[in-house]
This record gives C-alpha cells, sequence and structure tokens, in this order.
C-alpha cells in the first residue's frame, strides 16, 4: 500500500471560513468544481457570440456588423469556446475526478493548482477587456492588441500548468496495483491529452512572444494564424481526447459490461492525442504536404474505433438508457463526423481549405461533441460532484436540443464550404444566395445554445436550489474507485486506506455487469 493511502490525515486541507476559503483554498474539490463553474459561464457567452455571427449570413447582403466587427467576434468566439469552456471544463473535471479515480487524497500540487486558477480568472478577465477595447487577434495596433498578448499568453500558461499539476498527481500518486495500464480512460486520456496540450501550448506561446513583438515593434500587425491553428486542422483531434475519454469512460458502467481488452482504449485515446497534435500546421503551406494530408485521414482510425469499442459494448451489454450514455454515444458519432470531414479538407482537388468547411468541422468538436461530453459528465458525476443526481428527462431534452442543433448548424456551413470558396473571417460573408441555409444554421445553434442553458438552469435547480435527487455514494454502480467514496467525498475523499487494485474495474467482480461488487 502506497504512503498516500496509508497516511491520509497527513494531507488534511486547512480551509478558512467564507471567502477567504475559496481564494486560498488546497481543495483539489474545491477548484475543480470552481473551474467547472467559470466554464460554463463562459459557454454562455462563447454560443451568445457564435449566435451573433450566424447570424450575419442571414441577412441577404445586409451587415448586422461591420468588418472590424465582424473578425473580432468570429476570433472570440473561437477563443471563449475553447480557451474559456472546453480546456477549463475538462481541467475541473480532472481536478476534481482524477484524485478520486486513482484513489488519492488531494493533487500532487495543491497550491500550484490554485494559483493556476485564479491566475486564469485574472488572465481571462484581462482577455475580454481586451476585446471591449476594440482589441483581439484582428487588432491592428495600440495598447489594447498589447494587452490582448499578454492576456492570452497568461490564459494558455495558466491552463498549462494547471494540467502539470493534474498530471503529476495521476502519474505519482496511484494507489497501490493501480498502473498505468489498469488507469481508468479519463485519467488516461488527461495525461495523454494534457500533456500534448502542454507541448502545444509552449509552441502557441513562443508564436504569441513573436506576434507581440511584430506587433510592437514592427509593423504594427498581429498576424492571426499565430493563434487560430490552435483549434482548427488537426489540433481539433486534440481538443477532442476529452471527450472521448468521457465516453470510454462512463459507457461501461452504464452499459453494465466491460471492454473486451482495456488496453485498446488506452492505445486509441493515445492515438488520438498523438494524431491530434497540429503545431506544425500553422502555415498555409503546409496544408498541401503529404505529411498534413496523412495524418488528416489517420485521424479519422481513432475516431472509428471508439465508436466501434462503443457499439460492441452495447451490442453485449444491457444499456440503461441513462441521459449520459445517449450523449457519450452521439459525442463519439459526432467526432468521428468531424475526422472524415478533416480528411475531406485535406483533399486539395475540392478547394475546401481556406472557406467556412473549417468552421463546420469546430461545430461538431467543440459546440457539438464537447458539450454533449460535458453534459455526459455531469449528468453521470453530478453524484461525486454535488452529491445530487441531476434529472434523467432534462438531461434527454438536452441531448435532443443538442445533437439536433449541431446537425442543423454544421450542415448548412459544410455546404456553403463547397459551393463559396471565400473565408467567412474577412469581413463578414454576404450568403445572399443560400440565405435559407444560413437560417437553418442560425436555426441550430440556437437549438445548441438552448441545450447549454437548460444545462445550467437544471445545475442551478438541482444544485444551487438543492431540489436534485439525492444520491448515494454509488448510484451507478460504478467500477472505477471514486465510486468508492462517499458523495460528496470526506475532506480525505476516502473513509481509509484502499484494498489493492488488480484491475482496470476495481469495484467489479468476475461479473462484468458490476451487480456484484468487492
Amino acid at each position: 500500500m502506497s504512503t498516500i493511502a496509508t497516511n491520509l490525515r497527513v494531507y488534511e486541507p486547512t480551509e478558512l471560513p467564507g471567502l477567504a476559503g475559496w481564494l486560498t483554498t488546497s481543495d483539489h474539490k474545491r477548484i475543480g468544481r470552481c473551474w467547472i463553474a467559470v466554464s460554463l459561464a463562459a459557454l454562455l457567452v462563447g454560443l451568445g457570440l457564435l449566435l451573433a455571427v450566424a447570424a450575419e449570413g442571414t441577412e441577404s447582403g445586409q451587415q448586422i456588423l461591420d468588418g472590424g466587427s465582424f473578425a473580432r467576434i468570429y476570433s472570440a468566439y473561437h477563443e471563449v469556446l475553447v480557451l474559456g469552456f472546453l480546456v477549463p471544463f475538462a481541467i475541473g473535471l480532472a481536478t476534481y475526478l482524477i484524485p478520486l479515480q486513482i484513489g488519492a487524497p488531494g493533487l500532487a500540487f495543491p497550491r500550484m493548482a490554485s494559483f493556476a486558477f485564479w491566475t486564469y480568472v485574472v488572465a481571462l478577465g484581462s482577455l475580454v477587456g481586451a476585446y471591449l477595447a476594440r482589441g483581439g487577434a484582428v487588432a491592428s495596433s495600440g495598447r489594447a492588441a498589447d494587452l490582448y498578448v499578454v492576456a492570452f499568453a497568461g490564459v494558455v500558461a495558466a491552463l498549462s500548468v494547471a494540467l502539470a499539476s493534474i498530471i503529476s498527481t495521476a502519474a505519482t500518486w496511484r494507489t497501490s496495483g493501480l498502473t498505468l495500464d489498469r488507469a481508468p480512460a479519463f485519467t488516461w486520456a488527461t495525461i495523454v491529452g494534457g500533456g500534448l496540450f502542454i507541448l502545444s501550448a509552449s509552441v502557441l506561446l513562443s508564436r504569441l512572444i513573436l506576434g507581440y513583438i511584430a506587433s510592437r515593434y514592427g509593423d504594427g500587425v498581429f498576424d492571426y494564424p499565430t493563434v487560430s491553428w490552435f483549434w482548427s486542422g488537426p489540433q481539433l483531434g486534440l481538443l477532442a481526447v476529452p471527450t472521448a475519454g468521457i465516453a470510454l469512460d462512463l459507457s461501461p458502467t452504464l452499459a453494465k459490461a466491460r471492454f473486451r481488452v482495456h488496453g485498446t482504449v488506452l492505445v486509441v485515446l493515445a492515438a488520438m492525442a498523438i494524431l491530434g497534435f497540429g503545431a506544425g500546421s500553422q502555415l498555409v503551406d503546409t496544408f498541401d504536404d503529404v505529411f498534413y494530408v496523412l495524418v488528416s485521414f489517420a485521424e479519422i482510425l481513432p475516431a472509428l474505433v471508439v465508436v466501434a469499442l462503443l457499439g460492441d459494448l452495447l451490442r453485449r451489454g444491457r444499456p440503461s438508457g441513462a441521459s449520459a450514455l445517449v450523449m457519450a454515444l452521439v459525442a463519439s458519432v459526432l467526432l468521428l463526423g468531424a475526422a472524415a470531414a478533416g480528411a475531406a479538407g485535406a483533399i486539395s482537388g475540392l478547394d475546401l481549405q481556406g472557406t467556412v468547411w473549417a468552421d463546420a468541422i469546430f461545430a461538431l468538436v467543440v459546440p457539438g461533441a464537447g458539450l454533449l461530453g460535458v453534459g455526459a459528465a455531469l449528468w453521470y458525476w453530478a453524484p461525486k460532484l454535488y452529491g445530487l443526481q441531476l434529472s434523467e428527462a432534462a438531461g434527454k431534452v438536452v441531448a435532443l436540443f443538442v445533437s439536433a442543433g449541431t446537425v442543423f448548424y454544421a450542415l448548412p456551413v459544410f455546404v456553403n464550404g463547397l459551393v463559396n470558396d471565400v473565408p467567412l473571417a474577412a469581413t463578414g460573408w454576404d450568403g445572399s444566395d443560400i440565405a435559407d441555409l444560413n437560417r437553418l444554421s442560425l436555426l441550430g445553434i440556437a437549438l445548441v445554445a438552448l441545450g447549454a442553458v437548460l444545462i445550467v438552469v437544471e445545475l442551478v435547480r438541482s444544485v444551487v436550489l438543492r431540489q436534485g435527487f439525492r444520491a448515494g455514494a454509488d448510484p451507478w454502480h460504478g467500477a472505477t474507485l471514486e465510486w468508492a467514496a462517499a458523495s460528496p467525498p470526506s475532506a480525505f475523499n476516502f473513509a481509509g486506506p484502499l484494498p489493492e487494485v488488480h484491475s482496470a474495474w476495481p469495484l467489479w467482480a468476475d461479473e462484468s455487469d458490476g451487480s456484484s461488487r468487492r
């Protein structure tokens, strides 16, 4: 038994009362919930910006926004949805959950994790201030442009520091017997995806430094591709890793079956992360390289394997029909669609590069599959996060709205990319020739936004107003170690030392449906 597992009280968090306690907390559970709250607020803001962008194409030539405003909102919604919503939510969930999944009483560097969160809040607020001052990625010059670059770098650095704390915990604080080849899918996804995110972030930070020098002391122009590669092309595969990890983690419990070989899950997540490292796709000249095309096509394989693994699990198991499982399955299909679309976009003969085709792929990965993955995680792990279960009826409505909305939004944009070779980011796109499709796209984003609002409303109803269903320690009969703790967990996470782990399903006995427990 590891030292951490046998001496839990050595790591007892000391928390101050009231607001001071939240500002100085070293409790990974508090820090994780803070990340999640901020990410959901950013989700609503990002979808609001996306609605404004989608509305621009429905005006039959009449511009809602001038060119400068449109370009700023266009760049802002990508940044908010990726660096304000998707990545911070994954970090928040990992901060809360991974110590529980590996049998640890906390984070390896709790003060560093707390510092990273509050640094992120300050940097994100500064980024918003830069946009309000008419700065941003497309700002020509001035203090607002300088503030944008510094704030953007602060956001990326804070996210990287938070991930470093999580990965250090997962790598070194696992309970006895929990080797990496037995790690839960979400923990493994955070290790491989988070590690490559940090590597990508280092490249992005170097590009931001060069961009700042060019903007401040050079020609006064900040080059937008300096940052836009971080949420386009192969890099979207890396952003999809947490969603895939969530789907592969919760599905065995809700389908009441084990994967045939747990190692397959680890390999496919690692492959998705490695193929999603997109730092080499910053320049347009690389899009026709053989390596770029091969990677774009290769990204289909891990997405296809994820869908195949889940399909095989459902065929052999007894699926519960829980809304979390529904959202996880649809998210996986959307990721496969995005991978296929990315491969098509790499075919030079189709002339899709530089068009809104890329925006449709982004829609499938981030506000589509990403939001469904977030919903699946909240509905599945809400008992562990808050001690309450969320409404299954509300969850199915969210799944319907987000799934249908993503399809309604993405399909017209794919068509626009095929028939129109003008990039949407230029000055605002005149969509008079296919305005009806653009209206359908706007309806789709509105449905996705409505689904996001329903998630927040359900959390407020269940958690803030305490109207949710009371949950026991293990309402799902789960297989991984977090379900051995109380809901929500105590200060030390576990009541005492954990038994040695002998498989990837430590809380299940030989029966694969979890009906017999150790």
